[in-house]
């Protein structure tokens, strides 16, 4: 039988496994109750406990069924710590690359855009070039092209903006069916023209505490009066 270090000056163990030979193995209660005692199934008060003071061939066979339940119990332990680790160390890993920008950028408004629009890499698109740029109309909610949903997971805006519009920075703002005329938000966002001539006013939301539905999106020039809208569905 191999000794572990820890155990191997113990006094009464070593009585205990050479002072009682038992050769015929008299009253001996047999290996599954012996593993039965050493992996704690069966209770300490189990009579079979006593003969083990008196049985040297019992007692050496259940320090081995102990020993090898102890290691196989500490081997699980260790299994579990690690995988709890990786588990936490791949959670990190994905809350951090989720808040990192531009991490989200599956598209969910793509129908009809036009083809000079790169939206591959762009989060969240609103697409209104479908509005009337003329004033007077524009201050009322738009038409948009297609039906504009957007999705609440995202923290990036594009709104494709009608054409004419010119590059800067704008006011957006976010309001309710129920509340038309105060806003629930407002952002600000820069707006540049690519070599189509499609303006494109980019900013990040947060749209986390909205509740799905449909939504006015308006937007207007930093300093000026006049503004465009448009509905767009959050889901």
């Amino acid at each position: 039988m191999r000794r572990s270090p820890d155990r191997a000056d113990d006094p009464f163990e070593e009585l205990f496994l050479h002072a009682y030979p038992n050769p015929d193995r008299v009253d001996c209660p047999g290996q599954e109750v012996l593993r039965g005692l050493a992996t704690h199934v069966l209770p300490i008060s189990h009579p079979a406990r006593l003969h083990l003071t008196k049985c040297s061939p019992c007692f050496r066979e259940f320090l081995e069924y102990q020993t090898e339940w102890k290691r196989k119990r500490r081997s699980r332990r260790v299994g579990l710590a690690v995988a709890a680790c990786l588990v936490l160390a791949l959670s990190s890993f994905w809350v951090y690359r989720y808040f990192q920008p531009g991490y989200n950028t599956s598209l969910v408004a793509k129908r009809n855009l036009p083809t000079s629009v790169n939206l591959d890499n762009i989060p969240n698109v609103l697409n209104y070039q479908g509005i009337s740029a003329k004033r007077g109309v524009d201050s009322q909610p738009g038409t948009p092209m297609s039906e504009q949903t957007i999705s609440r997971s995202r923290h990036e805006l594009s709104i494709v903006l009608p054409p004419g519009r010119e590059a800067g920075t704008y006011v957006v703002e976010i309001f309710s069916k129920t509340k038309p005329s105060q806003p629930l938000a407002r952002y600000t966002g820069k707006a540049s023209i690519d070599a189509e001539g499609v303006t494109t006013l980019r900013t990040h939301v947060d749209f986390a505490t909205f509740a799905a539905g449909t939504y006015t999106v308006s937007w207007h020039v930093a300093g000026s009066e006049f503004s465009q809208s448009g509905t767009f569905e959050l889901r």
